[in-house]
């Protein structure tokens, strides 16, 4: 992988209801040196298990390294195991992102592909990362590590030194961060208070564009307000 600067792998996600325009936009991320394209399913019409694999086969009969990426809060479908486990036999096809809120499914998911050099599974529900990875997970993808990246990466660094409580110990603390975007929210409107968040440590502006909705005024003054309490200023 090229990645930035040979330290990491640049990862870009595709959507939309369009196969072939879906391609299209994956190829030209492709141009530009993104490394894997991570592909949600097609969110208009309810999918079967068989159309399921066959976008994904679609996909990776013109992209050369795809992720499946499962996530039911905004496709409102779920990958079935059965599905991801035939497509880990493409060889276009190189892992699993997996936003289902389920630690059942996230278990199953580690126990059959943590043998496989070939297959990566990414969790994506930020608040299973430490048992993700106690299990054996590759990685994880917490919505919360865009303003504490440092806290998930030392979680990360904990669990591959198994060093277990001191993951569970920082698995508490990024839980209660989550609880100042999300409590309350619908995941549409937890994103605005994420950006508003990420806008006082100066990694982005606190906007979200249309149909999503930035935070009124009273919002925004109260989420910057517990922001500064936590980053002390």
């Amino acid at each position: 992988m090229r990645g930035i600067g040979g330290k990491a792998a640049i990862f870009a996600g595709i959507s939309g209801c369009c196969v072939q325009q879906n391609i299209e936009n994956a190829k030209a991320y492709l141009d530009l040196g993104v490394d894997v394209i991570a592909s949600v399913l097609p969110y208009y019409y309810a999918l079967a298990p068989d159309q399921m694999t066959r976008y994904y086969e679609q996909l990776a009969e013109a992209i050369p390294r795809l992720m499946v990426y499962n996530i039911p809060a905004t496709t409102h479908m779920s990958i079935p195991l059965e599905v991801i486990r035939k497509l880990s036999d493409h060889p276009n096809i190189c892992g699993l992102k997996d936003s289902e809120r389920d630690a059942q499914r996230m278990e199953m998911c580690v126990e059959m592909f943590r043998e496989r050099e070939d297959f990566s599974y990414f969790l994506g529900y930020a608040a299973l990362s430490a048992a993700a990875l106690r299990l054996g997970a590759d990685g994880i993808v917490p919505s919360t590590g865009n303003f504490v990246p440092e806290m998930f990466r030392q979680l990360y660094d904990f669990a591959a030194a198994k060093k277990f409580d001191e993951c569970e110990r920082l698995q508490a603390e990024t839980n209660e961060i989550a609880q100042l975007y999300q409590a309350g929210r619908t995941l549409g409107q937890s994103l605005a208070a994420l950006k508003t968040m990420m806008s006082c440590a100066g990694l982005c502006e606190p906007n979200v564009l249309p149909p999503l909705a930035n935070l009124t005024a009273a919002e925004r003054q109260a989420v910057v307000r517990a922001t500064k309490q936590i980053m002390k200023l």
